[in-house]
Formats: C-alpha cells, structure tokens, sequence
C-alpha cells in the first residue's frame, strides 16, 4: 500500500518504532535507509537485534535535548508528567538526506513531532481517533497539509476525515491517514 508506494528514495522515519516491525520491513518495501526511533529504553535492545540499522533512544516532540518522561509500558506507552527520563528529538535535528516518510505512532505527541519536522521534506502517516475529535488531522488541516486516507482518497475538511473513519472498518477506533505538504 502506501508505504511501498512512496518508499522508492525516502528514508523511513519510524517513531515509536516498537519492536521494529515497519522498519525492519523498509528494504523490502523498496526504502533507501531506515531510522528506528523509541522512547522506552527496554526495546532498544530489541531494536537492534532486529535489524542493524540506526536506532535512536529518544522521545520525538517538538525540541531535542529536553528532558520528558515516558510513564506506562508496551504500545500504550505515552508522555507523562512521570516516568522513566527519556530525551526529547526534534525530527528536524536528524541528519538526512532526501525525503523520507515519517511513521507516527508516539501516543499523543504527533502534534508536538510534526512541528519539530518543520524544514524537512517529510510525508507522515499517522493515525487519528475520533473519540478524541481527530485533532491531528484537524492541525494539519489548519496548517496547509494535504491529507489522504490509506485508500489515497482526498480528504479536505475535518468533517470528511469523519466520513472517511466511518468507512473504515474501525469506526469508533483510529483511522490512518498520509499527509503531504503539497498535493499528490
């Protein structure tokens, strides 16, 4: 799907990369390079054992080198007010060349991510819920982005990225979405 469609000479950003499933898949997908990123440090060895690639200890928000806390354990894992210490990267630090699709699954600070990307030449997926009022989408909307659902249908208002939740088979459960800077 998306990911093999636009992998050809992007570098696969994968936050909350989790045990590596996406990025030990980025080569296969046709990816020129692949950066794990994960803020809990028990899968950091994980990481690394599943794949050689770069892997980054960090939580990605909107600044690098402050100190956040990641409260909680497995993919429910989010920012908190407490926790294990973990250091904040913006995406926009990381030294890249090219283009790269940006995976988003931190648990909330997709917002705070996206604006620390600001520069690069980036498309995220990411996924919204709409229990939560879609706020990603709603920000990226207000910020100019164009924004897709997986089946690449156009989506131009926060009330149609509703509609498009509820073709989904999830309906009350999140929606993946791409967003672009400029239309595709």
């Amino acid at each position: 799907g998306i990911f093999r469609r636009f992998a050809p000479g992007r570098t696969l950003i994968d936050c909350g990369a989790n045990m590596g499933y996406w990025w030990v898949r980025a080569k296969e997908l046709g990816f020129a390079e692949a950066i794990a990123i994960e803020a809990q440090e028990a899968l950091i060895p994980i990481l690394n054992r599943n794949y050689g690639g770069r892997v980054i200890h960090a939580a990605v928000h909107s600044w690098s080198g402050e100190e956040a806390y990641i409260d909680g354990q497995g993919a429910a894992a989010a920012l908190g007010p407490q926790g294990k210490r973990v250091r904040t990267l913006a995406l926009a630090d990381l030294n890249i060349a090219g283009p790269a699709m940006i995976k988003l699954d931190i648990e909330g600070a997709e917002i705070d991510a996206i604006q620390g990307a600001e520069g690069k030449d980036a498309m995220f997926v990411y996924e919204d819920w709409p229990r939560s009022g879609l706020p990603v989408t709603q920000y990226l909307l207000q910020n100019g982005y164009a924004l897709y659902g997986f089946d690449m249908s156009r989506i131009a208002t926060h009330e149609e990225a509703f509609a498009f939740n509820r073709r989904t088979r999830e309906t009350y459960g999140p929606s993946n979405f791409l967003a672009t800077r400029a239309p595709i």
